[in-house]
């Protein structure tokens, strides 16, 4: 299953869309699968082998757990990651959410930073950008990926177009995908 837009980049690059992984709702393969693609072999994942982990140290990965892998991979491989960091005081966050609560919302402090981050992005395009080959295209929407720890392991949904999202809209999808993504 492909999106039209999906399947006219497929055709337009090259890509042979059965070895494309989707990340859509149910598996679909939307355009952002495949952008990036051209004139690679994308090789599907081939289903877990039964290894015995004490043998020989390997662990075998579930279907989600590779997906995972490939997707956090393709990301870190793509996108160019700068790492900042200094010391501030949070307390206006704290009393920032606080208004929330009392008007009975809840609002987590990652609800806020994830809404910072796509204020940020908005503001800073140049840093929003794809690596597709030694050039940067930059991204048509702000999507920041949310890590949760779930029993299948480490999985990162994805806030779609968070820049263009209330920090509410943002709780909200926020809580459905950290649920979605504890439940398998």
């Amino acid at each position: 299953k492909a999106s039209p837009k999906a399947r006219k980049v497929a055709t337009e690059q090259g890509v042979d869309l059965s070895r494309v992984i989707g990340s859509g709702p149910g598996g679909r393969i939307v355009s952002a699968d495949v952008v990036g693609l051209s004139g690679q072999v994308v090789e599907p994942i081939a289903a877990p082998i039964a290894v015995d982990p004490a043998a020989d140290g390997q662990i075998v990965l579930s279907r989600v757990e590779q997906v995972a892998a490939e997707r956090l991979t393709t990301s870190y491989q793509q996108i160019p990651h700068i790492h900042i960091s200094m010391d501030v005081s949070a307390v206006w966050l704290q009393q920032f959410r606080q208004g929330y609560k009392l008007e009975g919302k809840k609002i987590s402090l990652n609800d806020l930073i994830v809404k910072a981050t796509a204020k940020v992005l908005g503001e800073f395009p140049r840093v929003n950008c794809l690596d597709h080959g030694g050039t940067f295209h930059y991204a048509n929407q702000i999507d920041i990926g949310i890590a949760v720890a779930a029993e299948q392991g480490l999985l990162v949904p994805v806030i779609r177009e968070a820049g263009d999202k209330s920090v509410e809209e943002i709780a909200a999808d926020g809580a459905r995908l950290v649920d979605d993504a504890r439940h398998g």
